[in-house]
């Protein structure tokens, strides 16, 4: 499939940036304030010379007040990495449009937020072991964003992923950073044992639930062969207005419990309809969140 944002999304996107931690481990020099206190032109509050320092921020005036030396500190800007981790099991190409499409075009929008304010990417598509499918690649810069568009668009969708398995993988692989799951959740398994393997500081990790209109509100009646789309698992059901009624039940409870475990440990958690347009429903609600904010 041809990648492509939409014109009005550049607009906003070009005010917007990925909201992270300040007390994230930034790896360079980049546009992000920390809160750790550093020496810095930028001053924000005194400490007293140790030798070794640095004297280009000696503070001389402060220094002959008190007969010490003393350094200005401030918080010395740095660069996060932003890493995309994308569900490409087969139910997330289930659906008219699939619920691939809008994953696509929302990791696409995200990726291009990181690039254009200097954070390090990695992009890491989710898939089983042993199956065939796209390695991570790495971006720096905004140059690389129709590198980042051609990426995405080849990457294949199949098969099963194990998320816990998966997350605990990238706690492994990587030093820290912001960590955003794109996925349906639809085989989240002990979700909450891989999230306790991205505690923050070191971490920065956001959830977004993305889910079919037709999963959301199902608009059947009547006897259908059901078929898994993982497994290829064949069911028969009889769709009658209490079965649905069990069905918004049970999506309410499974939600929940997903919720529940991101906020025990220190995710922040969100559904999105992939029937949402990217720059009229998602940008505006992940800033409304505070997942993205303005620059």
């Amino acid at each position: 499939m041809k990648l492509e944002l939409p014109s009005t999304a550049y607009r906003q996107l070009n005010r917007l940036r990925i909201h992270t931690s300040r007390h994230l481990r930034g790896r360079g020099m980049g546009q992000r304030a920390g809160a750790r206190r550093r020496p810095a032109a930028d001053f924000r509050d005194h400490r007293k010379y140790v030798p070794g320092d640095d004297i280009r921020f000696v503070d001389w005036k402060a220094s002959a007040r008190h007969e010490q030396i003393f350094l200005k500190q401030g918080e010395q800007p740095h660069e996060n990495t932003v890493h995309l981790l994308i569900d490409t099991s087969a139910s997330m190409a289930w659906g008219q449009p699939p619920k691939r499409d809008a994953t696509l075009l929302l990791a696409a929008a995200l990726g291009y937020l990181a690039l254009a304010n200097e954070d390090r990417l990695q992009v890491i598509p989710l898939h089983t072991a042993g199956r065939d499918g796209t390695a991570p690649a790495r971006f720096k810069g905004k140059a690389r964003f129709p590198a980042l568009l051609n990426f995405l668009s080849q990457i294949p969708f199949g098969g099963r992923i194990e998320l816990n398995s998966s997350l605990r993988e990238a706690a492994k692989n990587h030093r820290g950073g912001v960590i955003i799951l794109l996925s349906d959740l639809l085989d989240a398994g002990n979700l909450a044992a891989g999230l306790r393997a991205l505690p923050p500081p070191a971490w920065d990790v956001t959830v977004l639930h993305l889910l079919h209109p037709h999963e959301l509100a199902p608009d059947l009646h009547g006897e259908f062969e059901m078929v898994d789309a993982e497994s290829s698992a064949h069911t028969n059901y009889d769709i009658t207005p209490q079965a649905l009624a069990a069905y918004h039940q049970h999506l309410q409870t499974w939600r929940a419990a997903i919720e529940l475990a991101c906020i025990q440990n220190h995710a922040l958690y969100t559904l999105l309809s992939t029937g949402w347009q990217l720059d009229r429903e998602m940008l505006p609600h992940l800033q409304k969140l505070g997942i993205l904010e303005r620059t």
